[in-house]
């Protein structure tokens, strides 16, 4: 069977609150074995890291504060961050980066995430960017820690974009969204960046993905669904179709493309 890694989900929602041991049992039955789970805002620093602590080796916790939740996160504060993140096995820094989406928080954004990519410097550590209609910003601030390893989460861009962050060695996180009607832009991209640069993800319980053609086995975005790291090996799929080439080599690139991009990940159980 293919093994895989959900590399960026948010198995600590409350979403995943009543069967999460029974979804991950059903993922480890589809090979789905490894879930990195970013914080987003101070509860979520817990949260995260107690899920690694209650499914270890399975669960992978990274520490962030998400630039969507700006308000909650407060003025910047290296010393509080790193408090917080005490007494766990921190895979990552994130998920943090930009959101054009929100221009009155702005400037809080631009002061977080440089924070994070100086603590991912310190801790050798690679960092997990969320990037919303700020691409040309991310790559500006980027520029000045060039030794930090970078995932780009939900890439969503065009191939000349997608190839600015890789000429950076960056990994591109790869979800849902290839199967949108709209996504043509960013489907042509990943059938042409190198494949030693791409991430599966679901972004779980959001960004359900909604295939054109639905079946049962992909178990695809109907009316109630949750979208859930079960979708891995569909978008699995689905990226190997875009890149022409056999699912078990796509599979196999993509798990060991996780291990370059989160160097303490460990082999799923």
């Amino acid at each position: 069977m293919l093994s895989y890694t959900d590399s960026h989900c948010h198995l600590d929602f409350p979403a995943f609150g009543s069967d999460l041991e029974a979804l991950i049992e059903a993922c480890n039955r589809v090979g789905v074995r490894r879930f990195i789970v970013p914080a987003i805002d101070w509860h979520s620093l817990q949260s995260a890291s107690a899920l690694a602590d209650r499914f270890p080796g399975r669960v992978f916790p990274a520490v962030g504060l998400h630039p969507c939740f700006m308000e909650s996160a407060g003025p910047v504060d290296e010393k509080r961050l790193l408090r917080a993140a005490e007494g766990a096995e921190w895979i990552a820094v994130g998920e943090t980066g930009l959101d054009g989406r929100f221009p009155e928080t702005a400037k809080l954004q631009a002061e977080w995430f440089d924070l994070h990519l100086s603590i991912a410097a310190q801790m050798s550590l690679p960092v997990i960017v969320h990037a919303v209609r700020a691409h040309q910003k991310i790559l500006a601030h980027i520029k000045r820690y060039s030794g930090v390893r970078l995932v780009v989460h939900a890439f969503s861009g065009s191939y000349e974009q997608a190839k600015a962050y890789i000429d950076r060695g960056a990994f591109l996180g790869v979800g849902g969204v290839i199967a949108r009607s709209t996504a043509h832009k960013t489907r042509d991209a990943l059938a042409r960046v190198p494949l030693e640069h791409l991430l599966l993800e679901t972004d779980s319980p959001d960004m359900a993905p909604r295939w054109s053609n639905c079946s049962s086995r992909d178990g695809a975005a109907r009316k109630g669904y949750r979208n859930t790291p079960l979708s891995i090996p569909s978008i699995a799929r689905r990226l190997a179709d875009i890149r022409k080439v056999p699912l078990e080599a796509l599979a196999v690139r993509c798990e060991q493309n996780a291990g370059l991009a989160f160097p303490g990940l460990k082999p799923g159980a």
